[in-house]
């Protein structure tokens, strides 16, 4: 979509300019600034058949291309990333479970690293450590009534549950000094993002609001953790706050519904998920900077093809 990156770069360029214009400083000696590097994976499928496959493409939306598209099974999610760029771990439904894989950046060795069912019956939601050592994941069991946050080793060994109780834990993430790891959890009741040590102890709720808030992403520079919410408006945002839960700032104020933020590996950009309201509209990745402005839709469906669950990558 090589038409989109200019639109994208004109855009960030033009408010630039007029900006100077305004403080009389000659325009022809501004450069444009930055364009946001490295490289976003998502799903992209029908969302409501599970049959999603994973992609790759520029944070421009262009040099698109598939990483499982190949693969002749139902279906695909919750890429991420492994702190080098070389990896992604997902999840996949194959023989009528969720499990935990992983793959090279190019398609190629996949591997699955939860081939047996000991801590529970499905595995979804893969993130890495800072140190790529450890994955955290969450475990459903068979009814599904339940849902805890597990980690093993980037091969797949030492699994082990962290969180235990009749309510759901899941996505997790670890922060960028690798000793917590931020969740979101229905244990008081509500949807709730969570902290705990990277041994399961010491659980700290750190969004005491009524309403719902949900999928934690951690900034690499350790200042703030963005988070879907239900607090401001009918239809989900995306906020950020503080990593202590103080300061939550609304950065989308809009009507359609935002979810699923990532962060840039400089921490500067958010890419994020909107379906607008209707049933007929499809999902879309969107961009945004980290104050909520110079937001671009990437992926601009026409319809009836999703696209949700995106995870940024730096450049190698």
């Amino acid at each position: 979509m090589p038409e989109l990156a200019a639109e994208f770069s004109r855009r960030q360029f033009m408010s630039l300019a007029a900006g100077m214009i305004g403080s009389g400083i000659p325009v022809a000696a501004v450069a444009a600034p930055p364009r946001p590097e490295g490289k976003i994976a998502f799903v992209s499928g029908s969302f409501g058949d599970g049959r999603g496959k994973i992609w790759i493409m520029l944070p421009d939306g262009s040099a698109r291309r598939p990483l499982t598209e190949n693969v002749d099974d139902p279906g695909e999610n919750s890429p991420a990333w492994s702190p080098d760029g070389k990896r992604i771990a997902f999840s996949a439904l194959r023989d009528g479970r969720n499990r935990i894989y992983l793959r090279d950046s190019d398609g190629k060795n996949e591997a699955c690293l939860t081939p047996d069912a000991s801590l529970a019956e499905d595995y979804e939601h893969p993130t890495w450590s800072p140190d790529a050592k450890t994955i955290a994941f969450c475990a459903y069991p068979g009814d599904r009534k339940n849902a805890h946050i597990c980690v093993m080793s980037a091969a797949g060994a030492d699994q082990r549950q962290l969180t235990f109780g009749n309510h759901y834990d899941w996505s997790p993430c670890f922060s960028p000094d690798g000793r917590r790891i931020v969740f979101e959890s229905t244990r008081d009741g509500n949807r709730e993002i969570y902290t705990i040590n990277v041994d399961g102890s010491n659980p700290v709720n750190l969004t005491t609001n009524s309403q719902t808030d949900h999928h934690p992403a951690c900034s690499p520079d350790g200042r703030r953790i963005a988070f879907m919410t239900r607090r401001d408006q009918e239809s989900a945002e995306i906020c950020v706050m503080n990593p202590d839960g103080s300061n939550p700032i609304n950065l989308t104020h809009h009507p359609a519904r935002d979810s699923e933020p990532a962060w840039s590996p400089c921490s500067n950009w958010l890419v994020f998920t909107r379906v607008e309201r209707g049933s007929a509209q499809a999902m879309d990745i969107f961009i945004m900077k980290s104050d909520g402005s110079e937001r671009v839709n990437l992926t601009r469906s026409p319809g009836g093809r999703d696209n949700w669950a995106p995870s940024w990558r730096r450049n190698e």
